[in-house]
């Protein structure tokens, strides 16, 4: 007689509720990396519908994983059978009931994510209302808001009910707002919208704000004590010092990110003094710091801040788009070694520096050498980064004073812009670098190839001897267009170049020549690359012959 047949017992991991939604995220990797929030294909939000529908150990986790992200709070409004739509304006008529709400919350507790798309869609106040005095949140789980004002249209609805739909996005658990695209329509709601959810007590992380941003909304960012991480994309907008100083007494904030775009300043208030120490901005937990607009404006932010032992990262963007003489270009100089000298307050802790020349104008910026000789106290520092629309007037006796005293044996990564013809460093300046700086893996750097020759770098390695340095990449920029390269592209000195660079070099793994001259100098470079090649692999086989 045959057996009677068994029950096929669930697998324990269908029963793992932490562990199937990791499962059911393989339908689209990217959309769940790393718990980011991204756009879910359309074919995986059918596989994840087809899996609910499939088994009651699949509904939980892929219902879940569905209501992630929200593009709008209608949907979920949707779920209200007395749920009304007229030409994109939505309300619900007579009394939201009980077991409604339940099924309500049954499904927006799943929403993390909410990704405003359509700004169109209006809320009438009333719902607003009611739905805001649940007895919990609508969305309890809530961590991220995005609002990209850019695509509201003024003349569709009025703000006031076009903003409405905003006042829902809260939750005890929301840490994270984007707003962009904020106008003279809209910063007042937007206001109002950080009030409400100061008022709530939403404990904020991160706020990234952009567009035309009045006091009203700036005083209002040091109210939330938990802010990590702060970014400001201000157009139109005084930025004052009483202002900056307030963010100064978030206790921990770690990023600040200021941006001085399209008529936006930043003014010193009549009652601040310079020299005052009441009167400086004590960043307590500081560790990186952005900054973009004028250099003069620049200078004013740098002096307000008090010393810091926390800061570990700068970046200076300055706009030279508006010069309009070589004096203008003199001035942009000046001042740009000014903000670098201001960083150099911060050298016991100074880990990166970048400073960011963008211009869309003919003049010529040059940067000396010597404005960089402060940051030899910055013992600490592992990247200096100057790029941009300048040039930077170093030759070999300034790099040797720069690089002196092995003042940066901490540094692993230093980009230079091009250097100004007749004031530039020669490729002995890469031995300079790379002896006194034993970390350095990454240099950017312009040389001028015409002041040496095959014979004089022929008896630099003869005479000298041989310093083996760690560094993996190497960029050279050739001078401006301007400089006649007809005696440096030649066989011989590819063969000189060559031999330099793997006698001392012999663990790069990149080299490149950056060229802007003409093709004639990448048809040289790519001889010194062979050349260097040949070489290593000569060197390698008298290595193994040595050993054997």
């Amino acid at each position: 007689m045959d057996s009677e047949p068994t029950r096929n017992s669930a697998s324990p991991l269908f029963e793992n509720q932490d562990i199937l939604p990791i499962i059911l995220s393989f339908f689209d990797p990217e959309a769940f990396q790393n718990g980011r929030m991204w756009v879910m294909q359309e074919d995986t939000r059918r596989n994840l519908l087809s899996a609910a529908l499939t088994s009651r150990a699949f509904a939980g986790p892929a219902i879940s994983l569905l209501w992630r992200m929200l593009d709008s709070v209608v949907p979920p409004l949707k779920l209200f059978p007395n749920f009304v739509s007229v030409n994109d304006t939505h309300t619900i008529n007579n009394v939201m009931k009980a077991d409604n709400q339940d099924r309500l919350a049954s499904y927006t507790r799943h929403v993390k994510y909410l990704y405003f798309r359509n700004l169109r869609e209006t809320l009438k106040w009333h719902v607003v209302h009611r739905l805001s005095n649940l007895d919990k949140p609508l969305f309890p789980n809530l961590e991220f808001v995005n609002i990209p004002l850019a695509q509201y249209q003024p003349h569709h609805a009025s703000t006031t009910e076009m903003m409405n739909m905003l006042f829902l996005a809260f939750s005890k658990s929301l840490k994270t707002i984007f707003i962009h695209g904020i106008d003279s329509v809209t910063e007042g709601e937007i206001a109002s919208y950080l009030s409400v959810l100061d008022q709530k007590k939403a404990p904020l992380q991160k706020i990234v704000l952009g567009g035309c941003i009045t006091h009203n909304t700036l005083y209002l960012l040091d109210h939330f004590t938990q802010l990590k991480y702060l970014s400001l994309d201000l157009k139109d907008t005084n930025l004052t010092s009483s202002v900056f100083i307030s963010w100064s007494s978030l206790p921990f904030l770690t990023h600040l990110a200021v941006y001085l775009h399209l008529n936006a300043s930043f003014g010193l208030d009549s009652n601040v003094h310079r020299g005052n120490l009441e009167d400086v901005a004590k960043f307590q937990a500081l560790q990186n710091f952005r900054i973009s607009g004028a250099p003069v404006e620049l200078l004013r932010i740098l002096r307000l801040m008090g010393r810091s032992d926390t800061l570990t990262d700068i970046v200076l963007d300055m706009n030279a788009s508006d010069l309009r003489s070589q004096t203008e270009s003199h001035l942009f100089a000046v001042t740009q070694a000014d903000c670098i000298r201001e960083c150099a307050r911060f050298h016991k802790s100074l880990k990166a520096l970048d400073v960011i020349t963008t211009s869309g104008g003919p003049r010529k910026i040059s940067l000396s050498g010597e404005s960089l000789l402060c940051l030899s106290a910055c013992k600490q520092l592992q990247r200096l980064w100057i790029c941009g629309s300048l040039f930077l007037a170093a030759n070999d006796i300034i790099i040797r004073q720069i690089f002196s005293n092995s003042c940066w044996t901490n540094l692993r990564i230093l980009r230079f812009p091009y250097s100004v013809e007749g004031n530039s460093p020669s490729i002995l300046s890469l031995n300079t670098i790379a002896t006194n700086c034993p970390n350095l893996v990454a240099l950017h750097i312009c040389v001028d190839l015409r002041l040496q020759s095959y014979e004089s770098l022929k008896k630099c390695l003869k005479g000298n001897l041989r310093l083996v340095h760690n560094l993996e990449a190497l960029f050279l920029l050739p001078l401006a267009a301007s400089a006649d390269t007809a005696d440096t592209n030649t066989t011989k000195m590819a063969i000189g170049v060559s031999r330099y660079i793997e006698y001392h070099f012999p663990y790069i793994k990149t080299t490149r020549l950056i060229s802007k001259n003409s093709p004639a100098d990448l048809v040289w470079w790519e001889e010194v690359r062979i050349l260097l090649a040949e070489y290593r692999e000569i060197r390698a086989e008298d290595a193994r012959v040595g050993g054997s």
